[in-house]
């Protein structure tokens, strides 16, 4: 399905073809950054991969749940001969990444995944280096590590030199004008400064952390900033490959609260109150994101929009990640919450009566 006011996005059905491997990449080239490539662009159905754990297959079909036949199986790879084959796949190029934002929740998540797949990751922000203990995270110390703002280049130009692609994870759900925090400025202008830069410095690609639908309870302003980050991405920067996530809410342990909410929305799906509680905004585990933000770091063929399916899909099958080691909504915190409070009522009432 597609994101709102976007385009599918090309090649994803050629990087699904590495299910279950150490990389998603295909053959490794001479260089990471290929030439973008020029087609029609697809609407993407997404199709759960078969038991056992084999290799996938996706193809460009009007009904996305639709078994594959050998036939058409063949007929796809003489179109795209350049779907990788298992061993191909193995044999995975090293990138270098930068990430503006990189000590967020989501941003050190994409550091993480990145580095323990083999790539070299560079990481800024206002703070600097996460506070994250190197003895329960060793992968901290792979990557380099730079307090600096974005409005603020040349304190962080130099990350870009032999760089293949820029993530850019900021952003904020809360303006304070009084510090110049504003949505525009944050959330759009941001990421604009930091294409300016990686076109400055010839760097290919850009992934674009934005949204699907407006978080409830915070203003319009919002979810305008991030569309037209969008938009001036795709327009004003012809030159690059540009792919956008639009998750909704993403959860993980290291933010406290979003499993609790996430098991909520997801038990409102049937009552559909709010967008993300529908099944094309359903939340999603930060590894997932993260996974889906690598891979569209590093795959030269991805351009466009990854909808929360995608990325949900891509979270799954790219073998970035370990699906069962994912981060999983728990209603248990607010169960034990309720019961902790019901309990103290009875007691308070128990000890008034006597």
């Amino acid at each position: 399905m597609r994101g709102p006011g976007s385009a599918s996005v090309r090649g994803y059905g050629q990087c699904k073809d590495t299910l279950h491997t150490s990389s998603p990449f295909h053959e490794a080239p001479a260089s990471v950054r290929r030439p973008r490539t020029t087609g029609r662009v697809h609407t993407l159905g997404i199709r759960a991969p078969p038991p056992p754990r084999s290799q996938p297959e996706f193809l460009f079909s009007g009904n996305p749940f639709a078994p594959v036949s050998s036939v058409q199986r063949d007929a796809a790879r003489r179109v795209s001969p350049r779907i990788p084959s298992l061993d191909q796949a193995s044999r995975r190029p090293v990138a270098k990444l930068v990430v503006p934002g990189g000590n967020g929740f989501i941003g050190t998540e994409i550091c993480r995944v990145a580095v323990q797949n083999g790539h070299e990751v560079a990481a800024f922000g206002r703070t600097g280096r996460p506070a994250l203990t190197p003895a329960r995270h060793p992968w901290v110390q792979d990557v380099e590590w730079r307090a600096a703002d974005v409005f603020a280049p040349d304190a962080w130009r130099d990350l870009l030199d032999g760089a293949d692609a820029v993530v850019h994870t900021i952003a904020t759900i809360r303006e304070h004008p009084d510090r110049n925090v504003t949505f525009d400025r944050v959330n759009a202008e941001s990421a604009l400064r930091a294409a300016e830069a990686a076109v400055a410095a010839d760097v290919g690609a850009v992934v674009f952390l934005s949204v699907r639908d407006k978080p409830p309870l915070v203003p319009y302003a919002f979810l305008s900033a991030k569309r037209r980050a969008e938009r001036a991405l795709r327009e004003d920067h012809p030159s690059l490959r540009t792919v956008t996530l639009c998750p909704n809410l993403v959860y993980g342990a290291r933010k406290t609260g979003t499993p609790t909410l996430a098991a909520v929305l997801n038990q409102a799906q049937g009552m559909r109150p709010h967008p993300y509680a529908t099944a094309e905004g359903r939340p999603l585990p930060v590894e997932f994101v993260a996974a889906a933000a690598v891979q569209a770091a590093v795959t030269s063929t991805m351009e466009g929009t990854l909808t929360v399916p995608q990325i949900d899909d891509i979270g799954r099958t790219s073998g970035l990640v370990d699906p069962n080691a994912a981060s999983t909504p728990s209603l248990a915190p607010l169960l034990v919450g309720l019961g902790g409070t019901a309990l103290g009522a009875w007691l308070l009432r128990r000890w008034r009566a006597s």
